[in-house]
């Protein structure tokens, strides 16, 4: 499951002579996994409406973001993804595409916080602060922890 090339970029399996690098493979199972999740929770709550469906739903719809960012990772940015990212250097609307994909990949953390109550103007600070300094300072072999201590 891993290799001296995972140690080296500090991020995934890339490839390194495997039939499918893990950042494809993710992509295709968090697609179809999240997708029949998204569909599942969204068809039980229109059937009875109770706010943790739409927890789920969310959570599922993170999964299908978080395919898409292997995509992005594995296909378009390149080893050094985070460099790749950083608001220096990037034309406005280039850095408002960025900046818009990392907000609605991290939607879930305020959601969550939302929804357990923390205070909605509390949410969209820190979400938005939270999302410019993933894209600003935080470097590739640490964007998986950032991701997740985020989250949790």
């Amino acid at each position: 499951l891993s290799s001296a090339d995972w140690f080296g970029q500090g991020f995934c399996n890339a490839g390194a002579g495997r039939l499918i690098s893990s950042h494809s493979a993710c992509f295709v199972c968090d697609l179809l996994g999240g997708g029949a999740l998204l569909w599942e929770n969204w068809r039980r709550y229109r059937l009875r409406p109770r706010p943790a469906l739409l927890v789920a739903a969310a959570t599922a719809v993170f999964t299908l973001l978080h395919g898409f960012g292997h995509l992005a990772i594995g296909h378009v940015l390149g080893a050094d993804f985070m460099a790749s990212v950083r608001p220096r250097g990037l034309s406005w609307p280039r850095l408002a595409a960025y900046y818009a994909a990392t907000a609605a990949f991290l939607a879930l953390g305020p959601f969550l916080g939302f929804w357990n109550g923390v205070r909605r103007l509390v949410c969209v600070v820190m979400h938005l602060a939270s999302a410019w300094a993933f894209l600003a300072l935080v470097p590739t072999q640490f964007a998986f922890g950032f991701v997740q201590l985020y989250l949790n």
